[in-house]
Formats: structure tokens, C-alpha cells, sequence
């Protein structure tokens, strides 16, 4: 999405060098995975990527679902706007809550890597096609599935779907995003929810400066 908006300025040349993520931080981390289904946020979440939608989508499966009642667990690590909560509440979403206000950066990479799915929130704003965030680039490190709410034409679009790190829907595509979280749930059950990554490695830091 950047290197169409910066070819209209007609350069010489053009590179695109991204955020990546630091081989350090992944190599020699042994973590036990979390018994429950836990989608995790990590990092600050502020009212401009609040996904309504998706506490929508969750709440009503909480309320139809004993099993997915029982089981999922919403994990919030870093500071939370007092908007999200009010959300989480009103979608009946409390009882399934884990709040963290704050981790270090190692333990929040362990956290990454024990979490059954990480939730990748983009602000839904004008640019949200080309965010492609330093935190984005550890989920993908993290060997974890990503699970973004944000545009599904956009640049992290083309990261989960080239490096098959995981699933994208659009920021009120409700029906996209039950369809996600039950299959997911389907793989947890049966002991098998995991990714098949590849071509991440080129998004280390190492890689890029190279």
C-alpha cells in the first residue's frame, strides 16, 4: 500500500524495508502452552481498535456454547481503554476475562508463545491498509496463529496470507469472524491448533538490514 503511494511521486528508486522482529527474543524460550483457549492481546489497546464486533461474535458464542463458555479465555496484557471494558461487559464477556496491566518485554514474549491464538487489533482509521506493526512481526515469530480484525485488503492481509501465519477479517465481518474463532476452537478441542508458517524469517530484524 506505501510503495503505491510513493510510486505516484514518479523516484529514481524505491525500497520497501518493513518492521520486523529480533531474532533474540524467540531463540531458546520454553513455554508450557495455556490449557485454555486464550486469544491474547498484547500491547496497548485503545478505543480506535476496540473491535466491537468481535466481543459481539464472542459473546453470543459464550451464551450458546457451554463448552466455548467454559473454555475461552480473553487475554488483555498492557494498558486497556476503559471503552473495551465497557464492551467486554455489555457483550456479558467478564466471567471469560484475564486482565494484565503490565508485563516485561521477555515475559510478554512468553506470553505470546503459550497463547492459543493472538489477536491482532488495527485502528480503524484511513491508513489501516498499511499498518504493518513491530508487534505484528513477534506474533509472527511466535509460531502462534494470528488472528487480525482489520482490512482484508489490506498490507497484514498479505503477510498472513503469504507466510500462512494465519486468518484476517474485516472489521465488521461478524460472520467471517465466528467462522474463524470456531474453527480455531474445533482445532483446540482436538489438540491440533497450530500453524504452518513459512517465509517469516525474512521479516527478522537480521534479514532486513542485511
Amino acid at each position: 500500500d506505501m510503495i503505491r503511494e510513493f510510486s505516484m511521486l514518479k523516484p529514481k528508486r524505491l525500497e520497501l524495508i518493513t518492521n520486523g522482529y529480533d531474532d533474540s527474543d524467540v531463540e531458546n524460550v520454553e513455554v508450557e502452552m495455556d490449557r485454555n483457549f486464550s486469544l491474547s492481546h498484547i500491547g496497548t489497546l485503545n478505543a480506535a481498535r476496540n473491535p466491537k464486533s468481535l466481543w459481539k461474535v464472542l459473546g453470543e458464542m459464550v451464551r450458546n456454547d457451554e463448552a466455548f463458555r467454559e473454555e475461552m479465555k480473553i487475554q488483555l496484557i498492557g494498558k486497556v481503554d476503559f471503552s473495551v471494558l465497557e464492551e467486554l461487559e455489555k457483550n456479558g464477556l467478564n466471567g471469560n476475562l484475564v486482565k494484565i496491566d503490565y508485563l516485561s518485554h521477555s515475559e510478554a514474549i512468553k506470553k505470546q508463545q503459550s497463547s492459543q491464538i493472538l489477536l491482532l487489533l488495527i485502528n480503524n482509521s484511513q491508513n489501516a491498509k498499511g499498518v504493518l506493526t513491530g508487534k505484528f512481526f513477534e506474533y509472527l515469530s511466535s509460531g502462534r496463529p494470528v488472528f487480525a480484525v482489520g482490512p482484508s485488503d489490506g498490507d497484514v492481509a498479505d503477510v498472513l496470507h503469504e507466510t500462512r501465519s494465519g486468518r484476517i477479517a474485516d472489521f465488521d465481518d461478524e460472520k467471517t469472524m465466528k467462522l474463524i474463532v470456531q474453527e480455531y476452537f474445533e482445532m483446540y478441542k482436538k489438540g491440533n491448533l497450530a500453524v504452518d508458517s513459512h517465509s517469516i524469517e525474512k521479516y527478522s530484524r537480521r534479514d532486513l538490514t542485511r
